[in-house]
């Protein structure tokens, strides 16, 4: 089974202090000559922007697999003031195996990033680009970053263990860490009971949690205090990937 989800939000908000610039004069001590520094602070209006689009096979299952889009801006309304513009993509790429089994649970995730930045470099006391005397450094923060992340958790018992690792380019330079880690765990309800029409939601930061039986009319107890263990075992071993 499939499913598609595209979410979007926006809003209107009002910045007092753009750049942000020092609120007084100062003496600048990195010129040799000492000049006193009169910092312009400059307000102005915004329109954030966030969507998110997701194509996801396998949503009633035990595993999936996702393609999932991220997008996040920051605009300001003065086009004087663009410099102070933000935005950022992600796409990402891959799958994850959630299983329960008689004496505990295994969890499996990975995926592939493409992550691509843009924000321009200004000088805090001015709102103007930057350079170092004769170069232009305008686009120094912005980055492209790529690369796998791979997480996997595994109990028995009261016995659990985790990997996680990523490797990834930005601009040009290679990064990688890997950790395997001694989880203590904990003690949750039978797994025997989940056998009717469960459903697992997973946001798009690897975040997942488990619904309550749907064809109960009413709540299950049993799912719902498997649900809160369920949780606390994800927050206590980390699981939160970005």
């Amino acid at each position: 089974m499939s499913a598609v989800t595209i979410t979007m939000q926006t809003g209107y908000g009002s910045e007092s202090n753009v750049y942000p610039s020092p609120s007084a004069s100062y003496v600048d001590l990195a010129d040799p000559s000492t000049p006193t520094i009169n910092p312009v602070v400059q307000s102005a209006t915004y329109i954030p922007i966030d969507a998110t689009s997701e194509i996801r096979c396998g949503v009633r299952d035990e595993s999936h697999f996702k393609l999932h889009y991220d997008f996040a801006g920051k605009f300001y309304t003065d086009k004087a003031l663009k410099n102070g513009n933000e935005l950022s993509h992600r796409i990402y790429i891959g799958g994850m195996l959630d299983q329960d089994t008689s004496r505990g649970f295994r969890y499996w995730s990975s995926r592939f990033v493409i992550e691509r930045h843009e924000q321009d470099a200004y000088d805090r006391d001015t709102g103007d680009t930057q350079s170092a005397g004769a170069d232009d450094i305008t686009d120094r923060l912005n980055y492209t970053k790529l690369g796998p992340r791979i997480f996997y958790d595994r109990q028995v018992g009261q016995i659990g263990w985790g990997l996680k690792g990523s490797t990834y380019i930005r601009n040009s330079t290679t990064h990688s860490t890997t950790s395997i880690s001694p989880k203590k765990s904990i003690k949750r309800a039978s797994t025997s009971h989940i056998d009717h029409g469960e459903v697992r939601k997973s946001d798009s930061w690897g975040r997942n949690e488990t619904d309550v039986c749907k064809p109960h009319d009413k709540e299950c107890k049993r799912c719902a205090i498997q649900q809160q263990q369920r949780s606390r075992v994800r927050l206590r071993n980390g699981r939160h990937l970005s």
